[in-house]
């Protein structure tokens, strides 16, 4: 045994807590050298020497099949140029000339078909119109976006729906001041004020007057041909209805525009 050497414990530190420490921090090291460690044999194809050689290895053999390639080629155009130019020879008992099909009528009918054909498509096509109402969609998208104003509390708080919100309630205002007619008075009758009689006098019963009839009624009792005379309170306001309703229509038009 050597003089120093620890005789207390199996390993060459005195504390095995240490040991185990600094043994994995040798591990780590060796961890990390085997990372960085880098391959020692050039694995790189060999550099270029164009000035070594003037052709490739295979540059008479590429030639060759290049020029026999050429020559079929040229074969085979030739083939069909003769094929193409040779004189058509009719068989015996028939008329020289070329040969009519036997079902050249056939297709010749069947063209005819399929163009006609074509042509009431193509006529079909252009005479085709929209299925879908631009009008009616519009409308529809309004109506969606009233839905989502009802939805959208936060938005309509933050006046994102100003514009439409108050167009609609204009239209309500003009709809419940001009657009809905006057009701029509009911006729005064003649009403007798309470008198004081002497006890012994019995009062006339009072006279029975009938209610002034509307003008649509005047002019069906009369049968229409007869001139219904209209009072000023009607007339002034049959004119001013028709009045209130120009200005809403010419109103409503610029709204949408």
């Amino acid at each position: 045994m050597r003089k120093g050497t620890n005789k207390r414990t199996n390993v060459s530190y005195g504390n095995p807590i240490i040991a185990d420490i600094e043994h994995q921090k040798m591990m780590l090291r060796h961890r990390e050298q085997l990372k960085k460690m880098q391959c020692s044999i050039d694995n790189n194809p060999p550099a270029p020497q164009p000035h070594l050689q003037l052709f490739g290895r295979d540059y008479f053999a590429k030639k060759r099949a290049t020029t026999e390639a050429a020559f079929q080629d040229l074969k085979m155009i030739q083939s069909i140029a003769r094929t193409m130019t040779r004189p058509v020879e009719a068989p015996r008992g028939l008329p020289s000339g070329p040969i009519k099909s036997l079902n050249h009528s056939h297709r010749k009918k069947e063209l005819f078909r399929i163009t006609m054909e074509n042509h009431l498509l193509l006529e079909r096509l252009e005479k085709t119109q929209p299925m879908m109402n631009n009008q009616k969609l519009e409308e529809e998208a309004v109506a969606r976006r009233l839905h989502m104003i009802n939805c959208s509390y936060s938005a309509r708080r933050n006046g994102l729906y100003d514009d439409l919100l108050g167009k609609r309630t204009h239209k309500l205002k003009l709809s419940k001041t001009g657009a809905e007619s006057a009701p029509t008075l009911p006729a005064i009758e003649n009403q007798t004020h309470a008198t004081e009689l002497p006890p012994n006098v019995v009062p006339d019963p009072p006279a029975e007057v009938a209610p002034a009839a509307p003008v649509a009624a005047r002019r069906v009792a009369t049968g229409g041909d007869d001139e219904v005379v209209a009072t000023d309170e009607e007339v002034k306001e049959e004119y001013e209805n028709e009045e209130f309703e120009k200005e809403y229509e010419e109103e409503f038009e610029q709204s949408d525009a």
